[in-house]
């Protein structure tokens, strides 16, 4: 039952009518943004770092569920140009940084694991390198998908499909389903 519902829910972004235009990151894109780190940002011990750069779909997530072909596409459709998340702190515990400062520090230990090396001293321990999708909405602009990856070294990360709803107080995580593991 719950593939089904993926499935329509996918079907339905694909419509994807309320996108921003392609390079543009919006208010609601940076609402889902914090929405998506709020818990972090409460209770983590360890500083999160998310590049700028959202991933390319398809690449890091060819293995993705067959329900999710459809939001892959539209994640294509959302990377067109430059776009990026806008480099700073969402809070004390969640820094979004410059891909290029992230892969000048993960290419002096090229095929080391993230723990205990340049990585974790640049970014103040973090143990992970997380990348996040550029939203995909609803035709009606009230739910929203975003992939979030995290990456801990080779053979070492996950993947995961938050889906998103808005409220009367701003966007909230609806749902939560695993795309990878590795």
């Amino acid at each position: 039952m719950n593939s089904v519902r993926a499935l329509l829910f996918v079907v339905a972004l694909s419509l994807n009518a309320c996108a921003p235009a392609p390079g543009e990151v919006s208010a609601d894109d940076l609402a889902i943004l914090n929405a998506v780190f709020e818990e972090h940002c409460g209770t983590s011990n360890y500083v999160a770092v998310v590049s700028d750069l959202p991933p390319d779909a398809g690449s890091d997530y060819a293995g993705a569920p067959t329900q999710y072909i459809l939001f892959e596409i539209d994640i294509m459709k959302r990377r067109r140009g430059n776009t990026r998340w806008p480099a700073g702190s969402l809070c004390p515990h969640v820094l979004v940084a410059r891909d290029a400062r992230i892969q000048a520090s993960l290419k002096v230990n090229e095929g080391e694991p993230l723990k205990g090396n340049l990585f974790q001293r640049d970014f103040e321990g973090s143990p992970s390198l997380i990348t996040v999708s550029l939203p995909v909405y609803s035709p009606d602009g009230n739910r929203a998908v975003v992939l979030i990856a995290t990456e801990c070294g080779p053979l070492c990360g996950d993947g995961w499909y938050f889906e998103m709803q808005r409220s009367g107080t701003g966007w909230k995580i609806a749902n939560r389903e695993r795309g990878w593991v590795s």
